[in-house]
């Protein structure tokens, strides 16, 4: 059976998939399991990290770029059409975005179609209906997965609870980073989404940017997520003020934005909807969110992440509690071990496999028998939670 782990998108996805798909090739080996990459960087990057994952039987191949010119070669839709040949010939794709669903418009109908996601639970949009057009859901919490049933995008036997495979990665890495600045001053890490209708960035990123550049009691890492600017080389120009700044570290995309080096480095996290807040509450620590287009946001299950701080829609607001942020941790520190214990289940659960191992298995199960037999630690009534 031919199983390929399709990166038809930024880096940042092989993180979170890429240690599944090694996983399954050491723990199945009558599967041949493909590793399909976008460019040749991307390929190096996801060979480097599956040295962490000692006797996988991956192959990586590379994706046939679309017949478009500069960065259109790498259009997701167009890349598809050109490589689906190749794709119809798999038994099952493992995507961990949705925009490949289109190959099913593309007649690629024979392969099943396995979402891993990528990223913790956070704005899940879990309403997003294409979710239950995926042959099988890999659902990184059983939080996560009763958002979905509530959403009625759930089909029973079609979905699996098998935690987050981007932070056993990270954790083979090495959860101690270099120091990110040469001085014993605190880091903030601002951090904004790339979905316009809801990130601080258009409204708020360069007075924020200015901010700290007019202030040296902190220094300041601004890593966006990686969709804000992307190629991240077309867009640092825009930011050539911030370039002599020594206590400033502007980075738009390197695998330090994606591998947690600045969420396990950095002392307080500014932001707005990404779910990399979760990822950087592995150690409890301030955060602040910024809402200045105002959002009516305390009934939204998506904006449960802003519990977990304060929200502010000003610069002054930001400043203040910046200022504040040992007076006002505490208060936010219980929600916030709460929120890491149904992010993250497998931190407090002994014995537990590896996310890695747990979405292997299921994975060849439902390729045996075409379903996943039911779990009674993940209950399809989506219950209240506990955020």
């Amino acid at each position: 059976m031919r199983i390929a782990f399709l990166f038809n998108a930024q880096d940042h996805q092989v993180l979170h998939a890429l240690p599944m798909a090694c996983e399954l090739s050491r723990l199945y080996p009558g599967h041949e399991v493909v590793v399909l990459n976008r460019e040749a960087a991307q390929r190096g990057l996801a060979e480097r990290l599956a040295g962490f994952y000692p006797g996988h039987r991956l192959r990586f191949e590379a994706l046939r770029p679309a017949p478009l010119p500069g960065r259109f070669r790498h259009n997701k839709l167009a890349v598809l059409l050109r490589n689906r040949a190749r794709l119809a010939a798999c038994d099952a794709l493992v995507l961990p975005e949705r925009t490949s669903l289109a190959l099913r418009y593309l007649g690629v109908t024979r392969p099943k179609l396995i979402h891993s996601f990528h990223g913790p639970s956070g704005h899940d949009r879990a309403e997003d209906p294409r979710l239950r057009r995926f042959d099988l859901l890999l659902a990184p919490s059983a939080r996560r997965l009763r958002r979905i049933a509530a959403a009625g995008n759930l089909r029973p036997g079609h979905a699996a609870v098998v935690g987050s495979s981007k932070l056993d990665l990270v954790r083979r890495m090495g959860m101690q980073r270099p120091r990110l600045f040469p001085n014993d001053r605190p880091t903030v890490l601002y951090n904004p989404h790339h979905r316009a209708a809801t990130s601080s960035w258009p409204a708020m990123g360069h007075a924020v940017l200015d901010f700290f550049a007019g202030r040296r009691d902190r220094n300041l890492v601004f890593a966006p997520h990686v969709r804000l600017f992307d190629p991240p080389a077309e867009h640092l120009d825009a930011f050539r003020d911030y370039a002599g700044l020594d206590h400033i570290r502007i980075d738009l995309g390197s695998q330090n934005s994606i591998d947690m080096t600045y969420l396990l480095g950095a002392d307080l996290y500014l932001g707005d909807i990404s779910s990399q807040v979760f990822e950087f509450l592995l150690q409890p620590r301030p955060c602040l969110f910024l809402n200045p287009r105002q959002l009516p946001w305390r009934d939204d299950p998506d904006f449960t992440s802003w519990q977990l701080g304060p929200v502010v829609d000003t610069i002054a607001a930001m400043a203040e509690r910046l200022d504040t942020a040992p007076r006002w941790q505490p208060e936010f520190e219980p929600a916030q071990r709460r929120a890491l214990a149904e992010t993250f289940e497998e931190l407090d659960t002994p014995g537990l496999p590896p996310a890695p191992e747990r979405a292997a298995h299921a994975i060849a199960e439902f390729l045996a028998q075409g379903w996943i037999s039911p779990r009674p630690e993940v209950p399809l009534d989506p219950g209240p939670g506990t955020l």
